[in-house]
């Protein structure tokens, strides 16, 4: 196991204050804020869409989906456990996040995310955050952090695709997004 522990307690520190971070992920590299803080929201919301980002709110674990996703499928939770790739569902009546985490009807693309930092992560930071993901490593996106995790030298050919899907009426909906 990768020792992270002095990342996690500065990304901690910086999400707490508000702040951005940037770290990797199976999928990609991260940009996240605190998706219960609506500033911090709203700064990252105007990055994404100012370079044509998919945002996307990023838990730790079933439980926690289950505390802010009023009416959710229990089937899901199958599905995404049959998935090889890193999945996000479009969830509908999302509750507890910042409002502008969510699209005007209440709904959000969230991602379980299994990767080891940022489980880790969430899971001590007991919130969610809102992130946009990045196919780059570019220094570019990174000025945009107040932290940048130290530990960030991951391949981009090391990177998973990131599936998104709609779940409607007990099944699973494939969608096209598109970003940069």
């Amino acid at each position: 196991m990768e020792d992270f522990a002095t990342d996690i307690e500065n990304a901690l520190q910086t999400l707490a204050a508000e702040e951005i971070v940037f770290f990797p992920a199976a999928f990609g590299f991260i940009l996240a804020v605190d998706a219960t803080q609506a500033n911090a929201v709203h700064q990252l919301q105007k990055l994404a869409d100012a370079n044509n980002f998919t945002s996307i709110i990023l838990m730790s674990d079933e439980r926690q989906l289950m505390q802010h996703a009023t009416t959710i499928d229990l089937e899901v939770f199958n599905f995404l456990d049959e998935q090889q790739l890193p999945t996000a569902i479009l969830y509908n009546n999302i509750v507890g996040l910042a409002d502008e985490a969510l699209s005007k009807t209440a709904t959000a693309f969230i991602l379980i995310d299994k990767s080891n930092f940022s489980k880790t992560l969430i899971k001590r930071f007991r919130k969610p955050l809102f992130a946009v993901w990045l196919n780059s490593r570019s220094t570019n996106f990174q000025s945009f952090a107040h932290y940048v995790v130290a530990n960030n030298q991951q391949s981009e050919n090391q990177f998973q695709a990131l599936q998104f899907f709609s779940w409607v009426d007990n099944e699973a909906v494939a969608l096209n997004i598109a970003h940069l």
